[in-house]
């Protein structure tokens, strides 16, 4: 009886469950909520805090870096089917207890919307910069998984610039990406997530039948930090157990940043891509200094912090 009641629930969760629209239907109706909302004062002060000009957070803000709407989640959803929009297997998008399709804007995920789009250029999901980090985490992605007609978006990679330029900057990070593709005009394909392997080749198989020659990987320098433990990893130092001058965490991280690299290598060699890597805040032994971590970073320093040096 217990196994009948459990596969009895698991049909009802599926049967609620929508499938996933496709990045056209994603795209028309994303870009009829972009017209709804706009990026609030904080969320502009923390672009502004990062670094980036007016034009660039302009530029940005056309692109659909937004600010989400707890308090009009409904309302939200209310006009866009008004306008014509089908929200069904729209990531992001669910019906709620009322019956009433609702958008998947929640005090706990309140932040400003990062666009993750497509090669063919659909805007294909969203990941929320949360105004307060959960659980340590300072990104989620627009979702309604688990939720009534509800679905997940994924977990798709995001192009910033020339979807036929003939090199392309790879980094952790839609946001990151977009940074420096607006300060650079370099292209920049963000990845969410550093082992995140299957979009990230579908995108540069998608980009080399329009071009692409070259892979530049510009991850997060801790691929070259040093592990000297320095007990600067707060209160897990209190209770680390490690025999010798390296800290296990950091000799953790940097391994995981290197298979990441290793990774996108593979797949370059595979594709028949050059692929390089891209350095940066180096010493002279070509170890990280530990003042710029992102190429984001780099790019957005003072002028006067101009020591250091790029590789790529």
């Amino acid at each position: 009886m217990r196994q009948k009641r459990v596969m009895l629930r698991e049909k009802q969760c599926k049967e609620q469950l929508a499938e996933p629209a496709d990045y056209e239907n994603r795209d028309a109706v994303y870009r009829e909520m972009l017209k709804l909302l706009r990026l609030s004062h904080p969320h502009k002060e923390d672009l502004r805090r990062r670094g980036l000009k007016e034009e660039e957070i302009s530029r940005m803000e056309r692109l659909g870096y937004r600010s989400t709407c707890p308090e009009d989640s409904v309302a939200v959803a209310r006009r866009l089917i008004k306008s014509g929009c089908n929200l069904k297997g729209v990531p992001g998008f669910f019906v709620n207890r009322n019956g009433d399709w609702e958008a998947a804007f929640y005090k706990k995920n309140s932040g400003y919307l990062r666009p993750a789009w497509s090669v063919d250029g659909y805007l294909a999901a969203f990941q929320i910069r949360l105004d307060v980090p959960y659980q340590k985490r300072k990104y989620v992605w627009l979702s309604s998984a688990k939720l009534n007609k509800g679905c997940s978006p994924g977990s798709p990679v995001s192009l910033s610039g020339d979807p036929e330029a003939r090199r392309v900057f790879v980094t952790e990070g839609i946001l990151k990406a977009e940074i420096t593709h607006q300060r650079t005009g370099e292209t920049y394909i963000g990845n969410p997530g550093v082992m995140n392997y299957k979009e990230l080749k579908q995108m540069l198989v998608q980009l080399k039948e329009r071009g692409l020659r070259e892979v530049v990987e510009a991850n997060d320098m801790d691929k070259l930090m040093r592990l000297t433990c320095r007990e600067d990893y707060g209160t897990a130092c209190r209770t680390c157990s490690a025999d010798g001058p390296d800290c296990p965490k950091k000799r953790d991280k940097r391994e995981q940043i290197r298979k990441s690299c290793l990774k996108l290598y593979e797949i370059c060699e595979e594709l028949s891509l050059s692929c390089h890597r891209a350095a940066w805040d180096t010493d002279e032994e070509g170890m990280w200094q530990e003042q710029y971590k992102g190429i984001d970073d780099w790019e957005l320093r003072e002028p006067e912090d101009s020591y250091g040096n790029v590789a790529a």
